[in-house]
């Protein structure tokens, strides 16, 4: 892992995957003519399609604003409809199951959260 895979991964036609992975973006004339900077997962350098050396990678802690899990009452998928005045046309139109209780649990659960 260093510049040498790196420069393989830029001559390279296909996609070469791994910490040494360089996106189409950042090869050729398109990345020479845009200037385009990419700093692979081990760390190297690519400016405009050339090698420059290596980065200091520094790797931040990306915190997601994850809204608290609705709590849904443990009802088959009639009596959910029942319950919370759904149409029970959302699981009967349904191509399987899985969907019939992707869609109805959805409703609930937006309902829920209004």
């Amino acid at each position: 892992m260093g510049m040498p895979e790196v420069q393989a991964a830029l001559d390279a036609h296909a996609p070469i995957s791994g910490p040494d992975y360089v996106p189409w973006w950042v090869k050729g004339e398109y990345a020479r003519v845009n200037r385009h900077e990419y700093v692979t997962e081990s760390g190297v350098a690519v400016l405009a399609g050339e090698i420059v050396g290596k980065a200091k990678v520094v790797k931040e802690k990306i915190e997601r604003n994850v809204k608290p899990e609705i709590d849904i009452p443990d009802l088959s998928l009639p009596e959910l409809c029942d319950k919370f005045d759904l149409p029970h046309d959302l699981y009967l139109s349904a191509p399987n199951g899985g969907v019939a209780t992707m869609r109805v649990r959805n409703a609930v659960r937006k309902l829920l959260s209004t």
